[in-house]
């Protein structure tokens, strides 16, 4: 007999090459993808849009500034909070969702602007991975461990329609390649108790993306009950094993806390604050919807269909017929077959039910890119069509008739009613290529081929895989070429790159202005279309690695960005984002903004140059900006700040300003310096295809006496207008209806041409003229343009009201606005013009005495200033206030006073001092502490479970067992399947 200790294979295991195939394979299948595609940097078109190009591709270059600039002394400030993203802000929530995957590491080994060639190459190698891992996984679970169905089975995997439309999103590939390795390690663990290797893939998932690794690790969890039912475990083993498997994946969780306890709350902390309201529909994706999702071609444009998107679940329409073959045929049959179609019922409903979907993700309600959990079912699809190919041979040819004719009436179906019905093209290459494989599978069917055909066996399977690769690798992506990351067309990679190397000029030229003045801060102004490149029009502190105001992120510190839409910032609904559209001497002074790029030309500042790669780049030099912190007037902590969100009638930015500065300097700041024109010199609006009247006069008395009642204080109020009961951050919504009332509302005559809102005025001087744009609440989707040259554009419901540059006329120049609403109904509370007086307001900036406090020290998380305030003053920064921060004063702790709930302030004693503000994430401590003990807890299993091994070999290799021994019986604990 031979002994236990021998029965092992490890010393002569066999290589496995069927995964290094499948990765290799698709490697090169998605190099092609890229070359006739020309995407950089295998051509010259850019790989990034929507999301990638905003966010993710900055943040790399953000990722990259951060690890290089690292100072070890203050290590924990340092790594968890980031002075790049916008005026500053906890990094962790950034870091876990976006960058923390180990492929950005490969980045810092490159020169910063290489970051475009990376993010095509990291997305590639994922990809590339996600199907050797696939790969192993459908081999283990194989009836034929010589069959090669798993690598064309992987391949269609790295090229399913949620590969294809989710490309750019590279933050979730990591656990869209590490799921099927996790179910691998799942099976390992659940037959032999082999954990390393569970362990490993659920710490390096869980710190890649968190949000992904709730949804692999919930499948792996489903997964793991289903596989114990189906090899029909006792109860007793099956209950051991499950809590084996959470232990596991709590102590994984635990090891990884240092990094998911502070990025979690970080996450809470920096919520969306604004009341979404959930739609009442309970059913999301109808059955005609969920049906077209398994057919080739996903029809329609990438701003219309993502926002709204159904599930990608398509693989391929050898999977679709498969699948329909193992439900329609007697063939197979039993309890894996009913946990399959238990587990197909299942993704249905995941998708279709408005409470499962949500749960899947999270319960986060995405504002866009739906369904995200969709690829989780996947494995369960590949595994039926292997195990429906395994046997194909054994379906009879009625049924495979049968099958081929529901899933032709399902086409049929979908084309009829669905997606399908507007591309007769789409319908007629799904209709041609469910025919091939139909017809292919008949021919395996045959027995008998004769002498001359006798190669047609082997033949067979290499044409099936010939059909598939064309398939997945270039029709899916061409039917698809609106949607799919390799082929949607973004812009000219060079001109982008350009930009990229531009803005690192931007930071050289901030830094020799900060080495001159009091000046920390630079930012390129943001127009639309303003120039024929591509160019970066997000994170460009970010790539030029300086110290900039614009940020877009959904962890964004609200009460910061509702701080700057108060400075007519463009910001968005949700405060996710706040863009630097226009450069003026105030707000660039107040937020120490030294150094400008523009595309447009700027009077109010000093030309310092223009940018060496002919992107069209000017570069200017502010005179007058405050340092990081400085003296002001006690009483401007009682300044009504945010009065312009419940203005009614007069809404007027400009004038804010004015009153603002007054606030902080009244002794310093007498005189206006924005001159708003006066409303006769701008005039009546020349108005095209839109007519106005007063709705508000048309009630039904249900309405009159509802509002009476409210008044009257007899009833609660409720919601009146979903448009303005979005933000309970701002106060718009306290005065909706009063301020709809004051409004402008024009309403569209043609829906065939947009409303065209004109108004004509004389420029009174050369100065810089402003435009302000004010609204209720939030702009209508319009554009505006000044003199027909397009300077910004809102889609609807997105942007509140906002300051616009217009620029420098000569004196008596006919200026034109205009606005081009594309929307049925265009409001407008006020609008304002006025010029910037540079004079008025250089000779009052000049009387601020900064000397009162002077930066000492400035970098990631620390910030100290000395200080010599006199009696009455307070102490205002621009750094953005948040949990997390702590302030010391000559080395004792002392309270921070927040500035208007958005940026640090505090009291300071007369005389000379110190002040140090350190920022630490909150749950940085605490979750290093846990981490720790997840180790040792791990090291403790590790060696307990060790200890019980060689206790059972022990009792395994005493004479009574080796007589049992002679006796094996195959059972789940030994291995059997």
């Amino acid at each position: 007999m031979k002994e236990v200790g021998s029965l092992s294979n490890r010393p002569g295991r066999k290589i496995r090459t069927a995964p290094f195939i499948a990765g290799g394979l698709s490697l090169v299948c998605y190099i092609f993808l890229s070359l006739i595609c020309e995407v950089f940097p295998f051509g010259k078109f850019l790989f990034s849009l929507s999301d990638m190009t905003a966010q993710y591709v900055p943040f790399l270059a953000l990722f990259h500034n951060k690890m290089h600039s690292l100072d070890m002394e203050r290590i924990l400030s340092n790594l968890t909070y980031s002075s790049q993203a916008g005026l500053g802000k906890n990094f962790m929530s950034t870091f876990g969702y976006y960058l923390a995957s180990p492929f950005n590491l490969i980045y810092l080994f490159l020169d910063s602007s290489a970051v475009e060639g990376f993010v095509v190459v990291a997305t590639i190698l994922k990809f590339a991975l996600s199907s050797a891992f696939m790969c192993l996984f459908l081999e283990e679970r194989s009836e034929d461990p010589k069959s090669r169905m798993p690598i064309l089975l992987s391949l269609i995997y790295a090229f399913s329609s949620y590969a294809v439309a989710y490309g750019f999103q590279i933050m979730w590939l990591d656990g869209y390649m590490l799921l099927p390795l996790l179910l691998y390690f799942t099976e390992k663990f659940m037959k032999k108790g082999r954990y390393i290797g569970l362990t490993i893939t659920l710490l390096v998932l869980f710190v890649s993306n968190y949000y992904i690794a709730y949804m692999a690790g919930l499948m792996s969890f489903v997964y793991l009950l289903a596989r114990l039912y189906t090899e029909k475990y006792q109860v007793k083993d099956s209950l051991k094993i499950i809590g084996k498997f959470i232990l596991h994946a709590v102590l994984s969780a635990m090891i990884v806390c240092a990094v998911l306890l502070p990025t979690g709350l970080d996450t809470l902390m920096s919520a969306d604050k604004t009341n979404y309201v959930q739609s009442n529909d309970y059913i999301r994706t109808d059955i005609v919807q969920f049906l077209g999702q398994f057919f080739l071609g996903e029809t329609g444009d990438f701003g219309d269909v993502m926002p709204y998107n159904l599930p990608w679940l398509f693989l391929s329409l050898l999977v679709t017929s498969l699948i329909v073959i193992y439900i329609v045929s007697p063939v197979y049959k039993g309890r894996i077959r009913r946990v399959h179609i238990a587990g197909l019922i299942f993704m249905f409903l995941s998708v279709a039910v408005s409470f499962l979907d949500i749960a899947w993700q999270a319960f986060d309600e995405p504002n866009w890119f739906s369904h995200r959990h969709a690829f989780v079912f996947f494995p369960l699809m590949l595994l039926i069509a292997q195990r429906t190919i395994h046997s194909i041979k054994e379906v009879s040819r009625k049924h495979l008739a049968i099958s081929y004719g529901i899933v032709a009436a399902i086409l049929f179906l979908v084309g009829a009613l669905g997606d399908l019905k507007k591309y007769d093209e789409v319908f007629l290459y799904n209709l041609v290529f469910i025919s091939i494989y139909f017809l292919i599978f008949f021919l395996m069917g045959k027995k008998e081929w004769g002498s001359q055909f006798a190669d047609m066996p082997r033949i067979l399977p290499f044409l099936m895989a010939l059909f598939v690769c064309f398939e997945s690798v270039y029709l899916e992506p061409m039917l698809s070429s609106d949607l799919a990351s390799f082929t949607v067309y973004e812009g000219v990679a060079a001109d982008y790159n350009a930009s990229i190397l531009a803005m690192s000029e931007v930071g050289d030229v901030a830094r020799l202005v900060g080495d001159q003045t009091s000046a920390r801060r630079a930012d390129n102004e943001r127009v639309a279309m303003y120039s024929s490149h591509f160019i970066v029009n997000e994170g460009e502190a970010m790539f030029g690695n300086f110290h900039g105001m614009s940020f877009f992120n959904s962890s964004s510190n609200k009460n910061l960005h509702r701080y700057l839409k108060q400075l007519g910032y463009t910001v968005n609904f949700n405060y996710f984002a706040a863009t630097y559209n226009f450069a003026a001497p105030s707000t660039d002074a107040f937020l120490s903004i030294g150094a400008v790029s523009s595309l447009r030309d700027y009077k109010l500042a000093g030309k310092a140059g223009t940018d060496a790669y002919g992107c069209g780049y000017n570069y200017y030099v502010n005179n007058n900006a405050l340092d990081l912190g400085f003296a002001v007037d006690p009483k401007a902590y009682d300044f009504d700040y945010y009065r312009l969100e419940s203005a009614t009638d007069d809404k007027n930015y400009f004038d804010f300003q004015n009153d603002w500065y007054r606030s902080l300097f009244p002794d310093e700041f007498k005189d206006d310096f924005f001159i708003s024109l006066p409303d006769e010199d701008i005039g009546d609006a020349k108005v095209t295809n839109a007519m106005t009247y007063d709705e508000s006069q048309y009630k039904t008395h249900a309405e009159i006496e509802e509002k009476k009642e409210i008044e009257e204080g007899t009833r609660d109020k409720g919601q009146t207008d979903t448009s303005f009961d979005s933000d309970p951050l701002g106060r718009e919504n306290t005065v909706s209806e009063k301020a709809l009332a004051n409004s402008d509302i024009y309403y569209r005559q043609s829906e065939k041409l947009p409303i065209v809102i004109e108004y004509e005025f004389i420029a009174p001087n050369t100065r810089e003229l402003y435009l302000n744009l004010s609204v209720p609440s939030t702009l209508n989707d319009c554009t505006i343009y000044c003199n027909g040259i397009e300077l910004s554009f809102a889609t609807e419901g997105t942007f509140y009201s906002q300051i616009l540059r217009l620029g420098a006329f000569e004196e008596g120049e006919k200026v034109k606005v205009s606005i081009l609403a594309d929307c049925n109904k265009f409001i407008l509370q006020d609008i304002n013009v006025a010029y910037f007086d540079y004079t008025v307001f250089d000779e009052q900036f000049d009387k601020i005495d900064k000397s009162q406090v002077s930066l000492k020290s400035f970098e990631d998380g620390f910030v100290s200033f000395d200080c010599n305030v006199k009696a009455g003053k307070k102490v205002v920064t621009t750094i953005p206030y948040e949990k997390g921060w702590t302030l010391k004063i000559d080395g004792k702790e002392a309270q921070i006073k927040p500035y208007q709930d958005a940026l640090i302030g505090f009291d300071v004693p007369e005389g000379n001092h110190v002040a140090e503000l350190t920022f630490v994430a909150p749950g940085t401590v605490p979750g290093i502490m846990v981490s720790c003990l997840g180790v040792v807890l791990l090291l403790a299993y590790a060696a307990a479970d060790n200890l019980m091994r060689k206790k059972a070999d022990q009792k395994q290799k005493s004479p009574k067992a080796s007589a049992a021994d002679d006796k094996v019986i195959k059972s789940p604990e030994n291995g059997g399947n």
